[in-house]
């Protein structure tokens, strides 16, 4: 399916460097949320892969299961430019070799751009893992703009 609501402004968004928050309910309707260490979107299909630390988000990694509700919020640290979209999981694997590598290249990308902002590595390695890296495949059904200021919230497309 080609994904009309996913412009190539959008699909730059989410090929810079970003800092994306998942979040999902679990069985009882409690929030749980992961950082993704990086995503990849194809905007021809509508499926975005996000790639989570397990061994930091064991609390998202319960929760999450194929068939829910899951919210990417990506979010540009330079220029807090910011997007989510929503849209069932359709499946949750471990990370490939491939996807490692993508992975670690988004922790470099992201750690390059925050210590470009003051950040130091040492702060924040901790935050950036591949240990029991899972591939999170969702597919996109809802846009959001999420950029501080008058227009956040405002659906901007849906499938």
């Amino acid at each position: 399916m080609t994904n009309l609501m996913l412009t190539p402004g959008l699909a730059d968004h989410f090929a810079g460097p970003l800092m994306p928050i998942l979040a999902v309910r679990d069985d009882r309707f409690r929030a749980a949320i992961a950082r993704a260490i990086g995503v990849n979107l194809d905007a021809g299909t509508g499926r975005l892969d996000a790639f989570v630390a397990s061994a930091l988000w064991v609390d998202f990694t319960r929760a999450v299961k194929p068939g829910a509700i899951v919210a990417v919020t990506a979010t540009h640290p330079g220029t807090y430019v910011s997007y989510q979209v929503k849209g069932p999981v359709e499946a949750i694997d471990r990370a490939d070799d491939c996807d490692v590598a993508r992975a670690r290249l988004s922790i470099d990308r992201m750690l390059g751009v925050l210590n470009s902002l003051g950040s130091t590595r040492q702060q924040l390695s901790h935050m950036y893992t591949v240990e029991g890296l899972l591939r999170l495949r969702m597919r996109i059904t809802e846009v959001f703009a999420q950029t501080p200021g008058p227009d956040a919230g405002a659906r901007i497309g849906a499938a």
